[in-house]
């Protein structure tokens, strides 16, 4: 059913020196006996998509249009696994958008009982075009900028651990947008579990906090409490519209009353 298993990590963080935020990782890097090797900077734009009685939510399954470079485009059905203690298993499908990957997405949302009334006829080369004719609604608009650091072994030159950098926008509406900053950490190899956890145990520091939800969880929460003016400026949220320390406390105390 699924092509892949995402197994990742996440740490949000406070962005005030990025220079000690990569020190820091490429340390970590080299002494889990990888040699740390940039890979340069993403700009992406995401679009989550859901029903308007939100069957997707219901289910954990998050359907993500991201569009690259301003028009390539890549579409992402992940339903979550698990989650453990420092990282979580969720199983994908990404692929590049055509009329197969539609096929393979709308299959796959049709076995998990999320059904279209008008599936025929809706493809459109443009993805937005697509979910907008089966009466999908954009549920979360967000554009994040990437910088990628790759854990290389030594002995194989594969890259078993990719460590992005992220600063995340959530536009909540044509005036206002709420950032914050994220490390993310996706294992690229099968059977690294135990060593994503040790690397996710070192870094436990005051500087990264564990982050058990989703990019999407967390931009669901911030539009939540900006929409009924429950993030403060300054207090909550900078000049520079970052979250603070005390914002992203209230984001993981509302997202920490839905966990089940």
């Amino acid at each position: 059913m699924y092509q892949m298993s995402e197994v990742e990590a996440a740490m949000l963080f406070l962005s005030s020196n990025r220079k000690v935020i990569f020190e820091k990782i490429q340390n970590v890097i080299r002494n889990s006996s990888y040699d740390p090797v940039k890979n340069g900077t993403e700009k992406i734009h995401d679009l989550y998509y859901d029903t308007p009685d939100k069957k997707l939510k219901a289910q954990k399954i998050q359907l993500r249009v991201r569009i690259l470079h301003e028009k390539v485009y890549k579409v992402t059905l992940k339903v979550l696994k698990e989650i453990r203690e420092n990282y979580s298993d969720r199983v994908e499908i990404e692929k590049f958008w055509s009329q197969v990957a539609f096929n393979d997405i709308a299959n796959n949302l049709v076995r998990m009982d999320i059904r279209f009334q008008n599936l025929e006829g809706s493809y459109d080369n443009d993805p937005k075009i697509t979910f907008n004719n089966l009466g999908l609604i954009i549920i979360q608009n967000r554009k994040t900028i990437r910088e990628i650091v790759n854990a290389v072994n030594k002995a194989s030159g594969q890259v078993e651990f990719e460590f992005d950098v992220d600063t995340t926008t959530i536009i909540l509406n044509s005036n206002n947008e709420i950032r914050f900053s994220e490390l993310e950490i996706e294992s690229k190899k099968s059977g690294n579990e135990k060593k994503l956890d040790k690397i996710v145990k070192v870094l436990k520091i005051p500087k990264f906090m564990p982050w058990h939800h989703s990019k999407l969880e967390t931009g669901m929460a911030i539009t939540n409490l900006f929409t009924n003016k429950l993030l403060e400026p300054k207090s909550d949220y900078d000049e520079k519209n970052e979250l603070t320390a005390n914002g992203i406390r209230k984001i993981s105390d509302l997202l920490k009353d839905r966990d089940p």
